[in-house]
This record gives C-alpha cells, sequence and structure tokens, in this order.
C-alpha cells in the first residue's frame, strides 16, 4: 500500500473514536488495533462522545468490566506497537473554579493511565461560550479558564507518566468558529500562551468537516497557537446525518500539509464496519502525500476490502459492484464520479429528453437495475454486521433510482406523459414522509448547506443549449465590470459576450453550463479541455469572421468598445508555466440573484467531472488580485496560486489537479 515509509513516529497519525451515536463494540477495537499498526500508524484515540464516563457523567471512575475493557486496548496497542490515547471531556459542566473538580478530572485520567494508556487528550469542543460568575472572576476568560485546567491535568498526568503525549480540542476547532466572534483568536492565542509548546492542539481546518485542507490554512492556524496543528479530520465522519455513509477515498487535503502539521487522525464513519476505504487511503496519504492520487487510493483500498464482502454460497461481490456500491456514497460534497455522471444524464434528460430512446435514459436504467442487484446481492453478506451497517442507505438509493428511471420513462412514453405521474411503483405511501422530511421541504439547502431564498424559484445547472446564447451574453454584460453590471459602458451590448462567452459555446460546447431559474439564464460556466489548442481554433476559426462582421468600430479610442475591440484583433494568451500540469481553464459568471445559493460550487463541480471525464489532470482560471472574496472561494474548492508563464497583466493564476 505505502511507497515509502510514514512520517516520523513523532507525528500523530490514526485514528480517533471521536463520533457521537453507538460506540464501537469492544471487539471490533482490538481487531483494528493491529491493522492500524500494519497500515503505519502510531495512534488510537479512545473518546467515543457517547461512553457517558467520557462526557456527561466525566467524574465517575470505571468500574472494574470498563476498567477491563480499556486495559484489554492499552494491552492489544502496546503488543502491536501503537499508542492508546484516551479522551475526556469535562467542559460541558465543569466548575473551573472549585479545586475539587479539578482533582476529580486528573483522578479519572490517572485511573486510564494506570491502566495501561499511553497518551491523553482533553476535549474542550462543542460545549457554549459561558461561564459561571465564580469561574470569570477567577479566571477572567473562557481561555483562561481553560489554560488552567489544562495545566494541572498536565502536570497530574506527567507526574505518573513523564511519555505521555497530551492534545487538546479548544473550543473554537476551525476557522470558522474562530472567525465567528470577536474574540474567536484571541481564545485561541490565550490558550496556547498559557500551555507549554508541547502540548498538541487538535483542528479540523476551515470548517467542522472541511472539503479542503491546504497548508496556507495550516499556517494561518499555526501562527495563532504558536505551533502546528494535529488535523482532527471529519471527512468521512457521518454522526451528523445518519442516514449517509463516506465510502470515498481521502481528497481535498494538500501534500504540503503533512509537512505543516504534528499529526493526522480521522474520525470516521459511525458504523465500524464501513471504514476500510477511510482508514486506507489516509494511511496511502499520509506515506506519500505528493504522489498521492486519491482514485488510484480508492481502488487500491476496494481490492484489499473486497474479502470482506464474501456471500453466502462462496461468491464475493465483484470490484465492479464495489465501486457502485462507494460511488454512491463517496463524499459529503458528491457522489463519486461515476455515480455523478448517470446524475449529469438524469438532469439534462429531464430538461430535454423527448424520445425513449434517448442513450440517457438507458445509461439511467442501467444504473437503476444495478442499483438494483447491488440490494439483492448485499443481502447474501456472510458480514452481517456489515450488511446492517449499509443496508439502510442501499435501500434507499436503490427506490430513488427506480424513481428517476421511471420518471424518465414516463416523460419519453408519449401515452404515459399526459398523465399524471403520480406515484412510482414500489414506493409505499409513506415515503418521504414525517417530521424531518417535512421542514427539509419548507427549508430546502443549497450545496453549502444554506437554506435557499425563495426569489425567482429553483435553479437548474444544465448544459447550455443554442437558444441559450442570448441571455448568457446577457450575464456576461450585467457581471463585466469585475462582477458588477457593465451595460452603461460599452455601446455594442454584445460585444463582452463575443469574447467570453461565444468562444466556448461553439468550440467546447460539451463544457458550457447554463444556470437557469424561472427568469432564464442566470449565469454560466464555461471551460476549454486544452487551453492552447483552444486558443489556435478561436483566433484561427472563430475570431475572423467576427470581426468581418463587426467592422472597424465607431467610438473614441478610449471607451470599453474600443479597448475591447483592439483586444479582439490583437488577441493574448496567459497560462501557467506548468501548462502541461493544468491543460483546462474556465470562467464563471453569476448574476447577483443567483448568488449566494452555494450553486457557483456545483456549477464548477458540474465543469470538474466533465473534465475528469477526459482524463484532464487539472484546470486553471484567472482571477483579479483584487477579487479577495473569489480567491479565498476558489482556494476553499482545491484552487492554488500558480506562476504564470511569462508576464501576467492585472490576472492572478489558480489551479486545481483533477484526481
Amino acid at each position: 500500500l505505502r511507497k515509502e515509509p510514514m512520517p516520523d513516529p513523532a507525528y500523530y497519525s490514526g485514528v480517533i473514536e471521536g463520533f457521537y451515536g453507538r460506540p464501537w463494540p469492544q471487539h471490533r477495537r482490538t481487531e483494528l488495533l493491529p491493522r492500524l499498526a500494519d497500515l503505519g500508524f502510531v495512534a488510537y484515540v479512545y473518546g467515543p462522545k457517547d461512553d457517558i464516563k467520557v462526557r456527561a457523567r466525566w467524574r465517575e471512575p470505571y468500574d472494574e468490566a470498563e476498567s477491563g475493557r480499556l486495559r484489554e486496548l492499552a494491552d492489544t496497542g502496546r503488543a502491536c506497537g501503537l499508542r492508546i490515547a484516551y479522551a475526556i471531556a469535562p467542559g460541558l459542566d465543569m466548575r473551573y473554579a472549585d479545586a475539587t473538580e479539578h482533582e476529580r478530572l486528573a483522578a479519572k485520567t490517572v485511573q486510564v493511565l494506570d491502566l495501561g494508556i499511553r497518551d491523553v487528550v482533553l476535549l474542550f469542543d462543542d460545549i457554549p461560550h459561558t461561564m459561571r460568575d465564580e469561574d470569570r472572576a477567577a479566571f477572567g476568560s473562557f481561555a483562561a479558564a481553560h489554560a488552567a485546567t489544562a495545566r494541572r491535568l498536565l502536570a497530574a498526568v506527567r507526574e505518573r507518566q513523564p511519555d505521555t503525549r497530551f492534545l487538546i480540542c479548544p473550543t473554537d476547532y476551525c476557522t470558522r468558529m474562530a472567525d465567528a466572534r470577536a474574540d474567536g483568536r484571541s481564545y485561541l492565542r490565550t490558550l496556547a500562551a498559557g500551555l507549554p509548546p508541547d502540548v498538541d492542539f487538535l483542528w479540523t481546518g476551515d470548517e467542522i468537516v472541511s472539503e479542503t485542507i491546504d497548508a496556507a490554512a495550516i499556517d494561518d492556524v499555526a501562527r495563532t497557537i504558536g505551533r502546528p496543528p494535529v488535523i482532527w479530520d471529519n471527512l468521512h465522519a457521518n454522526d451528523y446525518d445518519l442516514r449517509r455513509r463516506y465510502l470515498g477515498p481521502v481528497a481535498g487535503r494538500a501534500a504540503e500539509v503533512v509537512a505543516a502539521t504534528r499529526g493526522f487522525v480521522t474520525n470516521p464513519n459511525t458504523p465500524f464496519a464501513v471504514n476500510e476505504v477511510a482508514f486506507r487511503t489516509l494511511a496511502a496519504y499520509l506515506a506519500d502525500p505528493h504522489g498521492y492520487r486519491p482514485l488510484d487510493a480508492h481502488e487500491e483500498a476496494l481490492r484489499a476490502w473486497r474479502p470482506a464482502f464474501g456471500l453466502d454460497g462462496g461468491d464475493t461481490l465483484s470490484l465492479e459492484e464495489l465501486r457502485l456500491l462507494t460511488h454512491l456514497h463517496w463524499l459529503p460534497w458528491s457522489c463519486g464520479p461515476d455515480v455523478e455522471a448517470v446524475l449529469d444524464d438524469a438532469r439534462t434528460a429531464l430538461a430535454d429528453a423527448r424520445d425513449a430512446g434517448d442513450p440517457r435514459l438507458a445509461r439511467v436504467r442501467s444504473f437503476a437495475a444495478g442499483v438494483e442487484r447491488l440490494l439483492v446481492r448485499l443481502t447474501e453478506l456472510r458480514d452481517r454486521d456489515l450488511l446492517y451497517a449499509l443496508y439502510d442507505v442501499v435501500w434507499e438509493a436503490r427506490t430513488e433510482a427506480r424513481a428517476l428511471a421511471d420518471m424518465l420513462d414516463h416523460r419519453t412514453d408519449p401515452d404515459r406523459a399526459r398523465l399524471p405521474f403520480g406515484r412510482p411503483d414500489g414506493l409505499a405511501n409513506t415515503y418521504r414522509r414525517g417530521f424531518t422530511a417535512e421542514v427539509q421541504a419548507l427549508l430546502p439547502l443549497d450545496a453549502r448547506g444554506r437554506v435557499v431564498p425563495a426569489a425567482h424559484g429553483p435553479v437548474t445547472i444544465r448544459p447550455a443549449a443554442p437558444d441559450d446564447r442570448a441571455g448568457l451574453y446577457a450575464v456576461c454584460l450585467a457581471t463585466g465590470a469585475d462582477g458588477a453590471d457593465a451595460t452603461e459602458r460599452f455601446a455594442n451590448p454584445d460585444l463582452l459576450g463575443h469574447r467570453y462567452v461565444g468562444p466556448y459555446l461553439d468550440l467546447e460546447p460539451d463544457l458550457a453550463f447554463a444556470l437557469v431559474d424561472d427568469l432564464g439564464p442566470a449565469g454560466y460556466v464555461l471551460g476549454a479541455a486544452d487551453t492552447r489548442a483552444f486558443y489556435e481554433r478561436f483566433v484561427r476559426d472563430w475570431l475572423p469572421p467576427l470581426l468581418r462582421e463587426l467592422g472597424e468600430p465607431n467610438q473614441a479610442p478610449d471607451t470599453e468598445d474600443a479597448k475591447l475591440f483592439a483586444e479582439l484583433r490583437t488577441p493574448s494568451l496567459t497560462v501557467p508555466r506548468d501548462l502541461a500540469a493544468y491543460p483546462a481553464h474556465l470562467h464563471i459568471d453569476l448574476l447577483p440573484r443567483a448568488q449566494g445559493r452555494g450553486v457557483g460550487r456545483t456549477m464548477i463541480d458540474a465543469l470538474l467531472r466533465a473534465l475528469e471525464r477526459r482524463n484532464v489532470p487539472g484546470v486553471h482560471l484567472g482571477v483579479s488580485p483584487r477579487n479577495h472574496r473569489a480567491r479565498r472561494f476558489y482556494a476553499k474548492l482545491g484552487f492554488r496560486e500558480l506562476d504564470p508563464e511569462g508576464p501576467a497583466d492585472d490576472v492572478v493564476l489558480m489551479g486545481r489537479r483533477l484526481p
């Protein structure tokens, strides 16, 4: 699995059982520890939030049976060379000014150290920023109270076991939290200043569940806390949405993050049996961060995981079936590439399919039948724990895939299309009912988890059609002044569209996507798979007839029309120095009425998936150096700044590698 050794053992890599919900069974933990050691990890952290004595009743010592289970973990870890850590979370109700509370915290922690536990994690996460009057009088601030508590516990721990690794999870454990309040960074600075430099801080990235983590963000928090953090990665955690499983690979973590941190632990899916991909792809990423390719690592992990899918009768799920299973349940923000391709077919077919023989319909039907077969096959698994961990989510996927295929058949059957679709065959009349479904219908969310404004109704992202040209040209003009309306700047309202929209609609129609609401086109994302080849066709084939049609401009030389016309006559190309790694390019514009709904990310995802299907290795874009908001947005999508090939006139190039 690994191409080179894992980072130095001082690098704290491994798994934290730190989720909410049913803790893992003890026999699963003891089964896991040797596997983690074999994968090159160095640590396992015991800290299930719903072990009642970790959090709600943290003061109570463990009884004999509970102590026996912790001792078994410590013994198993020691036997396979793995550090076992214990996490304790007193923050919900600790009285910081009460010395007895600190004595109880120390006694409880020393109890687990005496059972053979090596390391300690002090958790102050997921608690309110409130203090009792007596605590505020004693410490002055929330951060000072946490720092004093950590120092006292550290002293007790180091007195008992000097080589214990001590980690802390602050209350503000991601960038959004730290920046949400005026004192957010002050909390972190005060806490860090009150602790020795060898105390490690756990950090989840920009968000609780971070889509991307890059070195710049890590350097930012490291400056705040005065040390590199240990990443607590919630990429595969599903305790906030137990209707989902995450079976995709570690992705969106920059190679430079490993060197910029002191460790990296994953907090995975609550059902133990479904975490093999999460563990194996994290091991592959940490072993060779610069050579890591998520899709390749995913394939390796599936091959290793496949024996667990043995069926009654001697058969085993095929790799193709495992791909379908895992692409259905990929990562928090998307399905896997194979399923996203089917969804693209479904979206466009729902908008314009008229013929039952449309190949998109055939692909959706084949997909639905495959999910149906997958569910049947899973029911034959010998590992019933694995079946029960997957059954509900695959059942739901089967039901929805069937409904999708039925709807497309209905829309393209002239006899059926005259009638209401009604309820799909096989769907109970109670499906999608109940409190949760009702509230979700009332409060639809966009792709970033924000409530969608009701104005202008739902939006659709679909391939751009020839009839969209005028509407997309209008979008270009309405956003042509660094995102603002440029209508008053141009005498010819089509000129901007000729430069920035038309060539893509004609030369790369498969990479042109329109955002449409009930008022018409509201945005677009356009791209080219091979920038240099696109530019050559643009200059050779597309521009000459346009220039003949436009004729000579009759505006003064200092007008926007004249400037853009001059640019069309002598076009230039700004590309990254490493164009071979980022050969594609894209640009995106949204009208104000479509902004703030999270659709920009979804649109870029649609284009990136189309590029991935062409096996394009990377994509770049240009952004104004003054548009800091856009640069932050692209950075969160995994784009990083690139060196240009030659002078770059008032533009910053950013690029992202593709799986």
